[in-house]
Formats: structure tokens, sequence, C-alpha cells
């Protein structure tokens, strides 16, 4: 694969595995970053679903789905679940998603002619972004950093992440409701321990947020970029976007940094989470 980049999914599906390195062939590693595998979704009886690939180009959002024999074939599987497909199918189609569709055996045997439909169907210069988060974005404010009252339950999580690393607690997680100081609070334990710091997150809203109260709260650390078409490496503090730092995972070594937080944590499970957590733990 090209850059010497292996991209996989963290179900190690060797049909979705193919799949991205082919995509990666087409559009380029980086932009491969802007695959979510497994992607969950609700039909229109809100059952859960998991479409096997989102990405958003521009402001179209299109699922693609990796069709098998054993798992799509009207022929080989039952009755019910050839409908329950379409189901899945019609629901995507219903949210306002492009749908896309390709056997396995085409992306095996057909290789060139698998790659031109990508262009077709994508663009040959397709705008890939960030897909936003399903809960609401949070609202920022303006403060003055060293003013900062802090409530009861930021005090709190602050006491408790000292006696965690008291105990050789290494690992954290703040959990506040929406809006309500959880990177205000991680910033400024981050401070009192010092060194370089790593924030991760999938959007840039977030990351230029994160930013914000860094430059309030911790003026005299220098603070850049790790996103899309921006690499600012000689800094204390780097927020990087997910996508970006799981695909230059090279670019940095373990010891780099001595603090790092991982924003809305629920998206842990995804495949480019997984590899920067197992790349820093």
């Amino acid at each position: 694969m090209k850059d010497n980049i292996t991209l996989k999914t963290a179900g190690g599906s060797k049909a979705e595995d193919l799949f991205i390195s082919l995509f990666a062939d087409v559009f380029g590693a980086e932009k491969a970053g802007y695959l979510y595998s497994q992607y969950p979704f609700y039909d229109i009886y809100q059952n859960a679903r998991y479409a096997d690939f989102l990405i958003e180009n521009g402001r179209r959002k299109i699922a693609i789905e990796i069709d098998d024999e054993a798992t799509h074939n009207p022929d080989i599987i039952s009755s019910e679940k050839f409908a329950d497909d379409l189901l899945k199918q019609n629901s995507m189609i219903h949210m306002g998603w492009d749908v896309y569709r390709w056997p396995v055996k085409q992306m095996t045997g057909n290789t060139e002619g698998f790659k031109d439909e990508l262009r077709v169907f994508l663009g040959s210069d397709p705008k890939f972004r960030e897909i936003a988060d399903y809960l609401p974005p949070q609202k920022s404010r303006s403060f003055d950093g060293s003013k900062l009252e802090l409530r009861e339950y930021q005090k709190v999580a602050l006491e408790s992440l000292e006696k965690l690393r008291a105990e050789k607690g290494s690992i954290g997680l703040l959990y506040f409701a929406t809006g309500t100081g959880k990177t205000v609070t991680a910033v400024l334990d981050a401070k009192k321990i010092g060194g370089r710091v790593l924030f991760v997150a999938h959007r840039q809203e977030l990351l230029q947020q994160a930013a914000d109260t860094f430059y309030k709260i911790w003026p005299e650390a220098s603070v850049g970029f790790f996103s899309d078409g921006v690499k600012e490496t000689e800094c204390q503090v780097l927020c990087a976007s997910i996508q970006s730092i799981a695909l230059n995972l090279d670019l940095f070594k373990e010891e780099d940094f001595d603090y790092i937080i991982i924003d809305e944590a629920h998206h842990a499970a995804s495949d480019s989470y997984q590899r920067v957590i197992y790349w820093l733990f």
C-alpha cells in the first residue's frame, strides 16, 4: 500500500481491509482516515444497525456496503435476512444518505474497474471531511483563566485525578454533562503536571475550542494543530484530529507526550481511536 501505511478495520474483516487499501490507492492514505467503519445508526424501527463504512463528502453522507455471497445473495441466505438487508439499505436512504454497494468479487477480480467506479461515484477531487458528532456541539464562552472559579464537581474531579496518580494509575475518565467544563478541568490538570500535552478530538471545532482553553488557562504553553493540511509538531500542546494522528503515528514516539487528553471518549471503539490508544498505552 502507498506510503508504507497499513490501515485495517477493528473488526478484522479482510474484505473491509481490502476496501480501505483500494480506497487509499485512489484517494490517498490521509483521505482514508475519513472513513468510519461499522458506523452506528438506527433504522426506521429504531433497531441498532451498522454501516460497513460512512464517509462525508462535502455535505453528502455516503454509506458503503461490501457484499459477499454468504451474506447478501438471495439464493443463499433466507428470505427474512434478504428482506432485513433491504430494510437496512432503505433506512439509510430514508436518512438522506447516498448508498453504494460493491461485491467482494469485484474488488478482488476487477480491481482497476472498482477503482474507476470509486472515482466516478465519489468524484476525482472529493471534499472529504470529519463527520459531525451526533451529540449537540458544545458552546464555548470567554473567561479569564487567572480568575477562574471552579465548580465543586470540577474540584472533586481534580482531587480524584491527583489521587489516581498517587496510586500509580494512569487513565482516568471525566464524565460531565455536555458543556459543563470537562475541557477546562482537563487543561487545569495538564497544566499542573506540565510537560508536553496531546489533545485528541474528531472535529476541528473541538480542537479549536480546546486550543482557546489552553491559551487562556495556560498562556505560557505553545499550542499547535495536527489536522488536515496542518502539521505543527514543534509545540508544547498539540491539538490533533484523530484521523490525522492515526495515519501519522510514525512521526511520534510513545514518550513524546507527558499528558494525553482524548475528547468525546465514547468514540474510543472506532478504528482510528483504537490505533491511537493501542499505540499510546
